[in-house]
């Protein structure tokens, strides 16, 4: 599917782009983490310079790819992602949109995950 979309409408064409972030979501499920991963900072870059960072497509991927590094244990970095997702989406979307809450939901995950790897705080 990926070949036959890119042939007929490009490599940066927003289909193409979901195709390959489908792909990317694959590996991550089926555990493939560092192609998973590689794919998913392809695929980030691509939408950006195409669509922008404030894309609600480009936004999907960084998501995505911050849960993919909350399941590595890359707390921090995951952090990192998953607020600049939340600071984004409240900008373009609003505090009530469902991605925003989604993106603050997982903040709060990455929160407790990192305080029981650290209960006495610090």
């Amino acid at each position: 599917m990926y070949e036959a979309r890119r042939t007929v409408l490009g490599e940066h064409h927003l289909l193409t782009l979901s195709v390959r972030h489908g792909a990317a979501h694959v590996l991550h499920l089926r555990g493939r983490t560092g192609q998973a991963e590689d794919e998913y900072r392809a695929v980030l870059t691509d939408c950006t310079d195409t669509l922008g960072a404030r894309h609600p497509g480009t936004l999907a991927v960084r998501h995505n790819l911050a849960d993919l590094l909350k399941d590595q244990g890359r707390l921090g970095a995951a952090e990192e992602e998953f607020g600049a997702v939340h600071e984004t989406c409240q900008e373009v979307f609003g505090e009530r949109h469902p991605r925003t809450r989604a993106a603050a939901d997982a903040l709060l995950v990455v929160a407790r995950l990192r305080a029981s790897e650290d209960p006495s705080g610090s």
